[in-house]
């Protein structure tokens, strides 16, 4: 054949290959047709709605990620992946695929064993959407290569077909890294439903789907409880269960892993292999301090009647639990806030309320970066929204902006003669950020008062722990131990940074603690629990965190002897 008429060869090639895609196309959208179907076998009681019986091989599981899959009862869908406390307590028809496992209930309540109805199960088959975008990849591919044969056979300079050759073959190289990308993050922006609370001040909209990604260590896809939260919905105590609540602020809202893997429920069945029976409830907010995790215990947590309170301590909260440290942060009043806060009036703690008006009364509105004319052009490539964060997360692009916000606010603040001496000797920001200065040797007045407000709510909470008959613990996060960086000022730290002012503030309120970082020294895990572009815990560190506490209550047994 003549090397001119190849061409038509590849554009047979490209038209067969996007035909076989459209047909995977099809397998993809059309589960009723193509997911393969199996026939549940062998159902066993569970608890309260739920059942379980055994997966084949093969099934998919949602402990790393949310997968596609249906329930069917006589032919019929009735449910998709559902987390199993929602199984347990609603049943109509929710299941879960986990390790090899079937977790499901039937449509209306009833014994799938004796309702005389089949039961069946069906997931994504991978390969009709792989196949898809390998086969129009492919067909993209001999396209481009049937216009370069074209090319070749019209072309007498040598130069051309080399350039139209390197040109077609980048692009096909680059179409590749795209499916990849694609396949790996299925979505490029973040969702982040929030929404405003009266009672426990900003948190996510109740029963809404939230998407996270940083477009490099993970991308979850979860929903939000009823009470607008990243967990299981609350649930009634079993015999001898005791109740947990778990207060806290990102690290235990969790966004970046499922909520099957996250501290709370990994704490759950852990003392579940120790012989202890807990159910575990959280509560936990981006940017929350303790004064904030205590409005959540007055309105969220003691209605659960806990026998006991767990607070997950990090390195932020001292700042969290200032009003003044915390405008600088978000740019809200600090005298008109979404969030509560104690503030020292005269020398003594007055609580501070939720203002429902905190919108009228706000600072200064965050810078908004301008889109450069590639996003408009190219924002729709994961590629591109892959490199342009990379190279963000590289330069600090983030971090500078923050801190140019945060200067702005605190010269807004500075204006006012009676409270610029609160901020002496801090110069921001060429100095360490809010959070590094308090677990400098001789802070500003500003910050050795959050240390104060932090050690005051802390003692609020365990008093009204303690009046409806529980216990509260802290856990201390291994980020405590810092030390803060950077730290341009050379200024004088404490030698174990954060955790130098919380373990003194435990052991004056008389309160347990457990010591993380000793946890995960001991344990080994040091430098392998967080994220690399991400400073919360990955699964291994939620999983560490959850097994060193459920060693400790197994050996303090007293912990749980609160109310049931």
């Amino acid at each position: 054949m003549k090397r001119a008429a190849r061409w038509r060869l590849w554009l047979l090639a490209a038209l067969a290959l996007f035909t076989t895609g459209i047909q995977f196309a099809r397998g993809d959208s059309d589960w009723s047709a193509d997911w393969p179907r199996h026939l549940v076998l062998a159902a066993r009681p569970e608890q309260g709605f739920a059942f379980q019986a055994d997966l084949p091989s093969g099934a998919p599981s949602a402990h790393a990620a949310p997968v596609e899959a249906v329930l069917c009862e006589d032919g019929r869908e009735i449910g998709k992946a559902s987390d199993h406390e929602a199984i347990r307590r609603h049943g109509a028809g929710r299941c879960s695929f986990w390790h090899g496992t079937l977790w499901f209930s039937s449509s209306d309540g009833s014994d799938p064993r004796t309702n005389g109805r089949r039961y069946e199960v069906a997931w994504r088959d991978p390969w009709p959407a792989r196949g898809k975008m390998l086969c129009w990849t492919g067909a993209g591919g001999c396209s481009l290569w049937a216009l370069l044969a074209w090319l070749r056979g019209r072309l007498r300079k040598r130069t051309w077909q080399r350039l139209a050759l390197a040109s077609g073959t980048g692009l096909v190289c680059l179409l590749a890294v795209e499916v990849v990308l694609r396949l790996r993050y299925p979505f490029g922006e973040s969702t982040w439903p929030g929404t405003f609370d009266l009672q426990v001040g900003l948190r996510f909209a109740a029963d809404r789907e939230i998407q996270r990604t940083n477009l490099f260590d993970f991308a979850q896809v979860q929903r939000t409880n009823a009470l607008g939260f990243l967990d299981r919905e609350p649930r009634a105590l079993a015999d001898g269960q005791r109740r947990i609540v778990v207060l806290g602020d990102s690290f235990v809202e969790a966004v970046q892993v499922p909520i099957d893997q996250k501290f709370h429920v990994r704490l759950e069945d852990e003392l579940h292999t120790r012989g202890i029976a807990t159910a575990t409830q959280a509560f936990g907010m981006s940017g929350a301090g303790t004064s904030t995790e205590l409005g959540f215990y007055r309105v969220l947590g003691r209605p659960l009647h806990p026998a006991l309170v767990i607070v997950l301590f990090v390195y932020n909260d001292f700042a969290n639990n200032s009003a003044l440290l915390e405008s600088i942060r978000n740019g809200w009043h600090h005298e008109h806030a979404p969030r509560p806060y104690f503030r020292l009036a005269d020398g003594a703690m007055q609580w501070q309320p939720i203002d429902p008006d905190w919108e009228n009364y706000v600072l200064y509105r965050p810078r908004q970066a301008q889109p450069p004319l590639l996003s408009a052009v190219l924002g729709w490539s994961r590629l591109f929204q892959w490199t342009t964060t990379s190279i963000d997360w590289i330069r600090g692009t983030d971090v500078e902006r923050a801190n140019l916000d945060q200067h702005d606010r605190l010269l807004h603040l500075r204006a006012d003669l009676t409270r610029r001496p609160l901020f002496d000797g801090w110069q921001h920001p060429d100095d360490l950020d809010m959070d590094g200065m308090v677990a400098a040797v001789d802070p500003p007045p500003v910050f050795r008062d959050a240390v104060r407000l932090t050690e005051h709510t802390l003692a609020v909470l365990r008093d009204e722990v303690a009046h409806d008959g529980g216990r509260l613990l802290l856990v201390l996060a291994d980020n405590l131990i810092g030390p803060p960086v950077p730290n341009p000022r050379q200024r004088e730290l404490l030698p174990r940074a954060w955790l130098d002012l919380a373990a003194p503030i435990c052991q004056r309120l008389g309160v347990p603690c457990v010591d993380l970082h000793a946890a995960f020294v001991e344990r080994g895990v040091v430098g392998r629990v967080e994220f690399v572009r991400d400073r919360h815990w990955n699964v291994l560190g939620h999983a560490t965190a959850a097994a060193a506490v459920a060693d400790y209550l197994a050996a303090h047994p007293a912990l749980l002897a609160g109310p049931r």
